[in-house]
């Protein structure tokens, strides 16, 4: 019977719906000990797989000119995550390269061929370790480097020969005290038990909800590694509460796994502040030849280097509503590869809120002020981004689907004596009413 159940609630997450779903709400929406009571679980995956595709094509026109087009991609990925209460660490790094060749040959046996290659490597990490229950260290670093060759010549033409390359290195290693957890996973155990009371099928105890938040916060995993996720993810959701999940019918645990289609937002709990000593170097080059002779053999860099304070603060109202602030501080030099070094100066605050009615109504807003600037007095250059989002959508059950998003941004830099700015006002907003829907049958 259980293996019934289970194969139910696997084909009713399967599918996907654009029907209304009902909304019973939280039973008790200032029980926020859940959150609190959180923690997060030891858990962690390994992925390394190979990308590899290409095509071919040949084109005869109409004058008798022919296109011949090939492409080949090779592209190795390799993930690492590992998630629990004292050490959170989250690297990737890819190697997509691209070769591809088009070449055009005319009635009269005029050839052309272009010939080019990309190689784009992209390696990042971040890691947090805690010594202490709020002491931790942290770290992040990145690398990035993007070449482009690309060679084109033919009869009665030139030979021309291009190549590009960026880089970018950067790291940051310092130390923290507070703790922030996401605590997305305990929302959806919530919704999840609630929808199982509304079956009249029973209640999860504290312990089973823990569990069960335990299971949603690895569904990433799930979905990277297995090539059939849902059916080894709703298993574990399955055995969490056996004695409640082991004998439904379909339209039961199809209503159960629309838990993982509802619209939560993103819900964290608690605070902390690092500072951090940071390292950003970016470097660019072209070299451009004709004929074998140089035209042009370019470079530039920059470098940053500075100490970097952040705080973070989430705190949840109730089951509904969240409110937050981020705020960073920094202060560094800044290198050009040409000229003396100058001062760095960066500075940000935001403020957001989260209002969650279950699935009838999700409200995210925020606002905030960003602040960059370089050197000092007249030879100063400053920008600063000014924001607010809103965004709402509303359905009325079998009726009408609203949805609205409003933003405004405001741009400004300054640079010496003069300055210039820029501002983006937009809203946007949909309906959709159901003037007649039914179902008929004969």
């Amino acid at each position: 019977m259980k293996k019934i159940s289970l194969f139910s609630l696997l084909l009713a997450f399967s599918l996907q719906t654009s029907a209304a779903q009902e909304t019973i709400g939280f039973t008790n929406p200032d029980e926020v000990h859940h959150l609190l009571n959180y923690r997060l679980p030891t858990w962690g995956y390994d992925l390394l797989y190979l990308d590899f595709d290409g095509s071919f094509s040949s084109v005869n026109q109409f004058n008798d000119t022919r296109n011949r087009n090939t492409f080949g991609r090779l592209a190795p990925n390799y993930q690492y995550y590992r998630e629990s209460e004292g050490l959170i660490i989250d690297g990737r790094a890819s190697l997509p390269l691209n070769m591809s060749r088009s070449s055009t040959k005319t009635a009269n046996d005029v050839e052309s061929s272009t010939r080019e290659f990309d190689a784009m490597l992209s390696a990042q990490a971040d890691g947090k370790y805690y010594i202490e229950e709020l002491i931790f260290a942290v770290g992040q670093a990145e690398i990035n480097v993007n070449t482009n060759r690309r060679t084109t010549d033919g009869d009665n033409q030139a030979e021309q020969f291009r190549r590009l390359a960026d880089t970018r290195v950067a790291i940051g290693v310092g130390a923290g005290y507070g703790r922030v957890r996401n605590v997305t996973p305990v929302i959806r155990a919530l919704r999840f038990n609630e929808r199982l009371n509304a079956l009249n099928a029973g209640s999860l105890n504290e312990g089973q909800i823990q569990d069960l938040a335990s299971v949603f916060a690895q569904r990433t995993g799930y979905t990277r590694v297995y090539n059939r996720p849902n059916r080894h993810f709703w298993d574990e959701i399955s055995n969490t509460a056996p004695d409640l999940l082991g004998n439904m019918n379909f339209y039961d645990a199809y209503y159960l796994s629309e838990t993982l289609m509802e619209s939560t937002g993103q819900r964290y709990e608690g605070w902390d502040g690092t500072g951090q000593v940071f390292v950003d170097r970016q470097s660019y080059s072209e070299k451009r030849e004709t004929d074998g002779n140089t035209t042009m053999d370019t470079e530039q860099s920059s470098t940053q280097l500075g100490l970097n304070l952040a705080g973070r603060f989430f705190h949840n109202l109730s089951l509904e509503q969240m409110v937050s602030v981020r705020a960073n501080l920094g202060f560094g030099l800044y290198f050009p590869d040409e000229g003396d070094s100058e001062g760095l100066f960066l500075a940000g605050i935001e403020l957001g809120h989260l209002y969650n009615i279950t699935d009838r109504i999700l409200v995210q807003s925020a606002i905030s002020n960003n602040y960059e600037r370089f050197g000092s007095g007249d030879d100063s250059f400053s920008y600063r981004v000014f924001r607010i989002n809103s965004s709402v959508t509303y359905f009325i059950e079998d009726n009408v689907n609203v949805f609205a998003t409003i933003s405004y941004r405001n741009d400004k830099e300054d640079f010496g004596n003069g300055d210039r700015s820029r501002s983006d006002f937009g809203i946007n907003v949909g309906l959709r009413y159901y003037f007649l829907n039914s179902l008929a049958r004969y």
